[in-house]
């Protein structure tokens, strides 16, 4: 049985006067009445009302801890609530579980493509460098820069000759300038074409105004 909080004092003691306020009450009637009941009779209704009485008292108490408690959850109650939490933690926990499976799953795939992609690269450099190497091929852009000569005369001869025709050389082996240069001379090409096009034109216009003007000045000589 759990342990029942007692009441307060003055509760207590209102409730007691009221027990006694009846069992005087009851003395009264009782007395009043003494002349016409026997004496067992009017014991058993006395003892009767008393335990009436306390019974009522007992009763209202525990429903005043009823009430009380009826706000409160049990153990069970607790350890049910706590587990359906647990139960909730555990399935979201599980679906992230499977997600990261997936994803890991999938980098994994990426990085084996990646692993794949490289070692092919690796290959075709390879048969590149093999290729070259048995033909005897050097990269088009391959000019080592000129070393600096020790001597007045040739550290001149250097930088006025050595140096700038490195240095152009770097430009024309360039594949960029290259590209730049082609862009040019195509552009240059297309306006050549362009010009002597409308210079044609501009001069067959010429003709027929003169041949034109000819024919009117004929006519009026005539």
């Amino acid at each position: 049985m759990k342990d029942e909080k007692p009441d307060p004092i003055e509760e207590v003691q209102e409730q007691l006067a009221e027990l006694i306020a009846t069992v005087n009450s009851l003395a009264e009637k009782g007395t009043a009445t003494a002349e016409r009941q026997p004496d067992e009779r009017f014991q058993k209704t006395l003892s009767t009302a008393v335990v009436k009485a306390v019974q009522d008292l007992l009763e209202a108490r525990q429903r005043k801890f009823e009430e009380a408690d009826k706000g409160k959850m049990t153990i069970n109650e607790i350890l049910q609530e706590i587990l359906g939490q647990y139960d909730d933690i555990c399935g979201k926990a599980k679906g992230f579980y499977q997600i990261y499976q997936g994803a890991d799953a999938r980098f994994k795939h990426i990085d084996e493509s990646l692993q794949k992609i490289s070692g092919n690269q690796k290959i075709l450099y390879g048969m590149m460098k093999t290729i070259k190497q048995a033909h005897n091929m050097k990269p088009d852009n391959e000019y080592k820069h000129p070393a600096m000569p020790s001597g007045f005369k040739n550290r001149l001869k250097y930088f006025a000759f050595s140096l700038p025709l490195y240095g152009l050389k770097r430009v024309y082996l360039s594949r960029h300038t290259r590209l730049y240069v082609k862009i040019c001379l195509f552009c240059i090409w297309v306006i050549t074409i362009a010009t002597a096009a409308f210079i044609a034109y501009d001069n067959a216009v010429l003709r027929k105004e003169n041949a034109t003007i000819m024919q009117l000045l004929h006519m009026n000589l005539k």
